[in-house]
């Protein structure tokens, strides 16, 4: 084999390497999960989420995380895909979430949703944006602010 051929070959497999090395860290990147933080204020506003409008992909999970005691998560009944599992976070600690169901999901810090702690989560690219909120059972400041979220869609 003469230097030329080993220089090509040696080309190829860096080349190789390299596609396989980006495919690998863009997978782990989209598998990452998404940090959604559980606030007593941000501003001049009390108990929200630091993000109150969050899109993920179908199979992303998110990752919620109390700042501090009272806190919690959990879907929001009437406000959900017909086929997602609903969940409730245990009190005052981080918990996992994988989102399997495209659609828009309701979410309540429960002990906090009298005070308007609610988000929207968009799981997957063509949702229908036309959300019936008439069976929606929730404190007037949190429906009134996932009207105000689901308008923003």
């Amino acid at each position: 084999m003469n230097k030329r051929h080993l220089l090509h070959l040696l080309c190829i497999a860096l080349c190789v390497s390299f596609i396989v090395g980006i495919a690998t860290l863009s997978s782990a990147q989209a598998s990452s999960p998404y940090h959604v933080q559980m606030l007593n204020e941000r501003g001049s506003e009390k108990f929200v989420f630091n993000e109150e409008i969050i899109r993920i992909s179908v199979g992303d999970t998110i990752v919620f995380e109390p700042t501090t005691k009272g806190h919690n998560a959990a879907s929001i009944k009437a406000l959900a895909p017909d086929q997602a599992t609903k969940f409730k976070t245990p009190y005052n600690k981080e918990a996992e979430v994988t989102f399997s169901v495209p659609g828009i999901y309701g979410v309540k810090c429960t002990p906090h949703a009298a005070a308007g702690m609610v988000a929207i989560i968009v799981v997957g690219e063509e949702i229908d944006s036309k959300v019936d909120l008439s069976k929606v059972k929730l404190p007037k400041k949190a429906k009134s602010k996932l009207e105000q979220l689901i308008s923003q869609l």
